[in-house]
């Protein structure tokens, strides 16, 4: 079952792949993002499209200043169930790396799972401008 999960996982990120515009695609690799993270699914680290949710829940008109802090700084503890699970600081990341990193991980927000645990994108795919 374990290997399913993983297949399953691979195939959902590699969709989701190809709509990653080129500029994030390379913060993202460069730096191993997808390591950890996945778009919609948690796997090592919450799902992207979970963190653009919890934040701006959270945090609202705040929510990339946020996001933005957790990359540059690192943190630890923020997303149950990976309450053990560190974040690396990356503060080498300039700002408009970060402000383009930010600003895409909270376009993801309408991407997820449905009721019936089907995987949707939300309306319109992606809202990112970079």
């Amino acid at each position: 079952m374990k290997k399913f999960s993983s297949v399953v996982i691979v195939c959902i990120s590699l969709v989701y792949s190809s709509e990653i515009p080129d500029n994030i695609n390379k913060i993202l690799n460069d730096n191993s993002c997808m390591s950890c993270h996945n778009i919609t699914t948690p796997y090592k680290a919450p799902p992207f499209a979970k963190i653009a949710r919890r934040n701006l829940k959270w945090y609202g008109d705040n929510a990339q200043e946020r996001i933005i802090d957790s990359i540059k700084n690192g943190s630890i503890g923020k997303y149950p169930p990976f309450g053990n699970t560190t974040m690396p600081s990356f503060p080498y990341l300039n700002k408009q790396q970060l402000d383009n990193l930010s600003k895409w991980i909270l376009s993801l927000k309408s991407y997820g799972y449905n009721k019936r645990g089907n995987c949707y994108r939300g309306r319109g795919g992606y809202n990112y401008e970079h």
